[in-house]
């Protein structure tokens, strides 16, 4: 199996990923783990402080 099997395929694919991982970030229960993993950058600022 190659590209000229699978390749017109790839385009649907990676559309469907995409709009898979958009409805995965919007949905309301993950808000909290994501505002969590925004802040960590910041965590060693606060506690020098």
């Amino acid at each position: 199996m190659n590209y000229e099997v699978y390749g017109p395929y790839l385009p649907v694919i990676m559309l469907i990923t995409f709009i898979a991982l958009f409805i995965w970030v919007l949905l309301p229960g993950h808000k909290k783990k994501f505002e969590d993993a925004a802040k960590l950058p910041f965590a060693d600022e606060e506690k020098n402080h």
